[in-house]
């Protein structure tokens, strides 16, 4: 559905040329929901803006469909209103002038995908009960709250069955339980109607709600493409790791294991730990051990038969009404942890921590 091909685009400033998106590929299938995840500044709102037209590239390829958009050096530059795209605006863009029904009636009225007179009626309606307001169509826009506004914005982008959804922040204004709320029926909605999509945000539980499939970018760049747990579970980039949840670093080299650890493990601060190493890995050679702080079990009785197992004290507790979330001082290092929240458990407690080889991945380091 949508194919975009070693994408470039720079803005240029008093100081020179800034690179935005720095030669990135990527593929949305028929009906797949993919995000764009990034801090402020990696490309990713350029990226979007790009496919829906509303940016020049610098070079490279989209493709929307099997119709190309834009080919660079073959003078193909589809305008916007011509690459039969939805789009959503983090602003909502809803005209405070209109009432809904009129709102979501204006591209089917004045945009590039005029409809006849008396399907109008029909089309708008339709969009309005797919996102919950066929009772408001008649009620002026500024007398809407922040959630409903937004769904209008949504149904305005639907009216006109675009082949391609874009969403460029859209739940960013709204509160936390009312975001909460529309991740949900954004998600229901969209995977109804099958209906491709891509969209942005810098909200990592965002993403993970929402999505088939992640792209992490940092600095124009995609660091790794993959599902949500994919992008969870098994980071492949010290920046992924550390941008998609939280997670413990700790540096270290292959060596020969021995004390009953296996053929070879990694050196750390903390000692030998055994993990998962693949055979692109070299003995010798300087990695980034990288785990969840969910990953790590604490126990407050020794454990000397399990490996990876570090004694610590514990510097901070934080109740979070589910879990307790520890800061456990070993050595030199300050590990993060978390248990349950029946855990009986104090600050300043000797623990002993214990971290399963599976858990661990291990990244070339940077």
């Amino acid at each position: 559905m949508l194919r975009v091909k070693n994408l470039r685009k720079s803005y240029f400033m008093s100081e020179g040329a800034v690179p935005a998106v720095q030669g990135i590929s990527f593929d949305i299938d028929e009906g797949v929901f993919l995000t764009l995840l990034g801090p402020s500044g990696c490309g990713k709102t350029t990226t979007l803006r790009c496919v829906a037209g509303l940016e020049t590239p610098d070079s490279g390829e989209i493709y929307i469909g099997n119709e190309p958009v834009f080919l660079d050096g073959k003078g193909i530059l589809v305008p916007p209103f011509r690459r039969g795209v939805g789009m959503v605006f983090q602003s909502y863009a809803i005209w405070p002038h209109m009432t809904v029904f009129e709102n979501v009636a204006f591209p089917l009225v004045h945009g590039g995908f005029k409809a006849p007179k008396a399907q109008v009626k029909e089309r708008v309606r339709k969009a309005l009960e797919l996102v919950g307001l066929a009772a408001q169509e008649n009620r002026p826009a500024p007398f809407l709250s922040g959630g409903q506004q937004q769904r209008v914005s949504l149904a305005r982008a639907l009216v006109y069955e675009p082949k391609l959804l874009l969403l460029d922040e859209p739940l960013s204004n709204l509160d936390a339980k009312l975001r909460e709320e529309m991740r949900l029926e954004l998600r229901e909605l969209v995977k109804r109607l099958k209906i491709s999509t891509l969209y942005v945000t810098h909200d990592q539980e965002e993403a993970l709600v929402l999505s088939d499939q992640i792209a992490v970018m940092s600095e124009g760049h995609i660091l790794q493409k993959g599902s949500p747990r994919e992008i969870y579970l098994d980071p492949r980039h010290p920046f992924v790791a550390n941008f998609v949840g939280n997670a413990n670093f700790i540096e270290g080299f292959v060596e020969p294991g021995k004390n009953g650890h296996p053929d070879f493990v990694v050196g750390t601060a903390l000692g030998q730990m055994s993990c998962r190493l693949s055979s692109e890995i070299a003995k010798g050679e300087r990695v980034s051990l990288v785990f969840r702080p969910e990953d790590v079990v604490i126990h407050t009785t020794a454990q000397s038969s399990r490996v990876n197992t570090f004694p610590g004290i514990i510097e901070r507790l934080i109740f979070l009404g589910n879990r307790i979330y520890c800061e456990i001082r070993s050595g030199a290092f300050l590990l993060h942890g978390e248990t349950n929240a029946r855990t009986e458990i104090q600050q300043g407690a000797n623990v002993f921590v214990e971290i399963p080889a599976d858990y661990v991945r291990v990244l070339r380091a940077q």
